[in-house]
Order: structure tokens, then C-alpha cells, then sequence
């Protein structure tokens, strides 16, 4: 069963529209009103989601993506239609049999710290990824589990090989966020924090726990994604998030001029904000899986496939979107998002509200 998506507002001041805009290297799928951009000042957001981790590679968290992308990056980009072009990377292969993947890497990058980025950089993140001590318990592992190998023949080469084919591998290699050499001997290195240095455009400088973390610009930033609508060094000076986890909360806070942008922007809010000609309210559809409700396939009554079909045929669950979110969500009809290439737009009102076919399946249960 599968419901819906989220939504931003932000107050339509051409600072904060302009800088809003540079945030695209951080939110790839959100589309902001464009300005001309202007240098310096801060950005202030209301966020819903607190961090449980800082490290960006433990993090198993959607929504801390948007806040983890500013300090980390990874080998590849992703574009809007599916595919993966070289990022920290400047080029790839993957041999005939899928098994190896040869990266080669930008030589203008660096850790800032001042480690150099350079394929020991990289091995040793994959490597240290492998390491149940480290992994274990988080979606890295499972992810990690089919690098059979990592070689370094050269400086700016990486070839990784796997145990077998493993189709999502450019995905992880897309998600993988790469840390300084010198966050491994950390001893905050799980929890993360200012002191484990990614290459992003902004760096982790002060992290409040229940209250707020703060990104500072990287003045030496010069290897944005091709997929970025800004390259070289940010607008901003700061990025603040700060964490409101109540939807009235962050529309109070937005309206009182406390934060700049929010986001999870609820049904009953919505309309104020859409309202108010001081505001601009955007709606985008998330990436990857919605929110869903997973039923047990191996233990009790859901094991009949009947079962199953008889509690999706017996819900409304439009009308249950509708009432909640009065119109403001959009209603998903399988595990993956309306905007993701691989989305079949067929099973669309193919199931529910069908309280008759719900009980004759009951009744052959």
C-alpha cells in the first residue's frame, strides 16, 4: 500500500529565491523560481527529519540526504532521466561481463581538510565500507557485500570488482559519499560530524543535536556535477537547517520570518502559504520508493495472496490521501515514485475501493 510526496515553500524575497537556486547541486528533483544569483548571506531552512547519523555513508535517512549533500559527494551524478555521468569521476567503464567497474578520477579535487583526492582516497572508503565493524546493521552493508576487490593501478584510477553482475551498482556508486583518508582514524567516525571532511561545496562546521546544523562555503569548490545549474565556489556564505519536526512549527517559523524555506509543508498549511503573495509553494514528486505499508508475507493471515488483495481491494486509500492531505499529496500505486524511468504508468487505478471483490476474496480466502 503506497501513499504520497512532499512539498517546499520559501519566502519569494529575491535573496532568498537566489539563494535557494544554488542549492541544486543538493536537490537535484526540486525546482525553485529563478533570479539573479547575489553573493553572501545565509540560508535558513526548516526541516522535518533530524540526522541519526552525520556520516553521510551510514546515513539510511532520505530526507538527511538533503542536508548531507553540501559537505559529500560521490563518483557519479544522476540525471533526470535515469542515467549517470561522471562527477568526482571523470570518466567510467564497465567490462563486457558487468563484473568490473575502471573510474577515473578529476584531479583538481580535494578533501577539505587538505587530504588530496586520489584513488587511495577512494579505495580506502570502499574498502573500510566492507568492514562489518563498521557497516554492519546499515543499508551499506548489504550494498557493499558484492566488492569482491579494489585496485589502485595508478593515481587516478580506481578499479573495483564485484562478486558477480549487479545491476544497481552504478545507483550505489551514485549514492556513495566519499570522506577524507583522515576520518578513518576518527573516533567519531559512525556518528560523523565537523570533523569528517567530505568535498562538497560546503563544509560541516556546527552540528546542535535537537536544534540545528550549520554549513559553511567552500571557497576552493571547482568540481560541481554536470548535472548542477551553478559551478565553482556557492553564492551563500551559510546553509542552516534547522530541525522543526512539527508541520505547524516550520510554517510558524516560516511566516514569523525565523526560517527562510521549509519543507513537508502539511494539508491544512498548504493554502495559507499559497495564499500569501509574500511566498512561493512548490510540489515535487520524491525519487525512489513513497511512503508504504509492507505486508507480512510469511506469517499469518497475509501469507494468503487473497488476503492481501482483499485489504488493497478494500481500501480507499485516494480517498484516505484526499481527507489527510486535502489535495496536496499526490497518491502512489506502487513502490516506485511517478517520476522514476523505470515507473509503469498501467497500474494506475487498477486496484481499490472495491469493497464487494474485497469480500469475495475473504470469503475464498
Amino acid at each position: 500500500m503506497t501513499f504520497a510526496f512532499p512539498d517546499f515553500a520559501f519566502r519569494a524575497s529575491r535573496r532568498t529565491v537566489s539563494a535557494a537556486l544554488l542549492l541544486a547541486l543538493a536537490l537535484p528533483s526540486v525546482a525553485f523560481a529563478q533570479g539573479t544569483p547575489v553573493s553572501g548571506g545565509t540560508l535558513t531552512w526548516g526541516v522535518e527529519t533530524e540526522p541519526r547519523t552525520l556520516n553521510p555513508q551510514l546515513n539510511g535517512q532520505d530526507k538527511v540526504e538533503l542536508l548531507l549533500r553540501n559537505a559529500y559527494e560521490s563518483l557519479l551524478a544522476q540525471k533526470p532521466d535515469g542515467s549517470y555521468v561522471p562527477w568526482l569521476a571523470t570518466a567510467y567503464q564497465v567490462s563486457a561481463d558487468g563484473r568490473t567497474y575502471t573510474f577515473t578520477l578529476r584531479d583538481d579535487v580535494k578533501f577539505t581538510d587538505g587530504a588530496p583526492f586520489d584513488a587511495k582516497a577512494v579505495a580506502r572508503n570502499f574498502l573500510n565500507a566492507r568492514n562489518p565493524a563498521y557497516s554492519g546493521g546499515s543499508q551499506l552493508a548489504g550494498l557493499i557485500a558484492h566488492v569482491a576487490d579494489v585496485r589502485t593501478p595508478d593515481p587516478r584510477t580506481v578499479v573495483i570488482t564485484l562478486d558477480a553482475p549487479y545491476a544497481p551498482f552504478l545507483t550505489f556508486a551514485g549514492r556513495f559519499a566519499l570522506l577524507s583518508p583522515n576520518a578513518f582514524g576518527r573516533p567519531g567516525l559512525k556518528a560523523g560530524g565537523p570533523d569528517i571532511a567530505g568535498t562538497g561545496p560546503f563544509i560541516l562546521r556546527r552540528y546542535v543535536k535537537g536544534q540545528e546544523i550549520e554549513f559553511a562555503k567552500n571557497p576552493d569548490y571547482r568540481w560541481a556535477s554536470p548535472t548542477a545549474g551553478h559551478q565553482g565556489p556557492a553564492y551563500l556564505d551559510r546553509v542552516v537547517y534547522r530541525f522543526l519536526p512539527e508541520s505547524s512549527v516550520r510554517t510558524g517559523a516560516l511566516l514569523s520570518g525565523q526560517v527562510d524555506v521549509i519543507e513537508g509543508v502539511s494539508g491544512n498549511d498548504a493554502a495559507r502559504i499559497r495564499q500569501n503573495p509574500d511566498f512561493t509553494y512548490r510540489r515535487a514528486l520524491n525519487t525512489g520508493t513513497p511512503y508504504s505499508l509492507f505486508l507480512n508475507v510469511d506469517y499469518g493471515p497475509t501469507q494468503d495472496v487473497k488476503v492481501r488483495r482483499a485489504l488493497l481491494e478494500g481500501l480507499d486509500t485516494t480517498g484516505i490521501v484526499q481527507s489527510i492531505y486535502r489535495g496536496e499529496r499526490t497518491r502512489a500505486w506502487g513502490i516506485t515514485s511517478p517520476i522514476d524511468p523505470l515507473y509503469d504508468a498501467s497500474i494506475e487505478k487498477t486496484y481499490g475501493n472495491n469493497p464487494t471483490l474485497a469480500n469475495r476474496l475473504l470469503d475464498e480466502a
